[in-house]
Parts: structure tokens; C-alpha cells; sequence
């Protein structure tokens, strides 16, 4: 009698460890609704590789990255073998507000150049550089 009652709790308690563990190897990382944001730029930012495997929990904490870059307002995923996908809704251009900074130590120039020519994206006017 006793079993019988202990049988389906400890179903219900498997049943909810493999949930908390699942894992999916998904082979691309896919963003939708943000196409002005490169899809190279979203997968640094989240942290994640294609192909690799990943919990629900490393994707919770991919997510929240993309939340704190403050560029979206809502987002949500979906998971399989195959892709990685990210819904994300933009903040209205509206909303975005511009960071100036006066006499702010960065390093030294040639590795601002650097950094410039490998795809930084920000606009002269706001990010100056000295002429060599």
C-alpha cells in the first residue's frame, strides 16, 4: 500500500530533475526581430557557442546578458537539435540614450585602432580618434 503511494511522487520528482537538467546541443544560434544588430555581435554578447552543448540555465544567463546591453524590451526563446532561436523586441530608438565621455583613459591609441578596424561599431562623431 505504501509503495503505491510513494510510486508516482518519485515519478513527479524525476520527472521535474530531468526538466531542471536539460541539455541541447543546438548547431546555430539564431536572432529574429533585431536585424539591425549583427548576428555575430548578439552571439558575443550572450556568451554561447553553435554546436556546443548548453543547459536551460546557461540560456536563462545568455538572455540576461542581452537584457542588460538595455537594447531590448522583451525576449523570449525557443530550443532543438537544430538552432537556438531568440525572439528579441528593440527598445524604440527613442529610448536609447547616448553615453559622451571627456578625458577617458582607454590605452593607447594603435590598439583603439585596432579594436576600430575589427568591426567596433559607434560613430565618429561619438567616438573620436586622434589622427596618427
Amino acid at each position: 500500500m505504501r509503495v503505491r503511494r510513494v510510486f508516482p511522487v518519485l515519478l513527479l520528482l524525476l520527472s521535474a530533475l530531468h526538466l531542471m537538467a536539460a541539455t541541447y546541443a543546438p548547431s546555430k544560434l539564431v536572432f529574429t526581430g533585431a536585424d539591425q544588430y549583427k548576428a555575430a555581435d548578439l552571439t558575443t554578447v550572450t556568451g554561447l557557442t553553435p554546436g556546443k552543448q548548453v543547459t536551460t540555465e546557461e540560456i536563462d544567463a545568455a538572455m540576461q546578458k542581452l537584457v542588460d546591453t538595455g537594447l531590448f524590451s522583451d525576449m523570449r526563446y525557443t530550443v532543438n537539435g537544430q538552432a537556438l532561436t531568440f525572439m528579441l523586441t528593440p527598445v524604440a530608438a527613442d529610448q536609447l540614450l547616448t553615453a559622451r565621455y571627456k578625458n577617458f583613459v582607454w590605452g593607447p591609441t594603435a590598439s583603439l585602432r585596432r579594436w576600430w578596424k575589427g568591426g567596433f561599431r559607434c560613430s565618429r562623431a561619438l567616438c573620436p580618434l586622434p589622427e596618427p
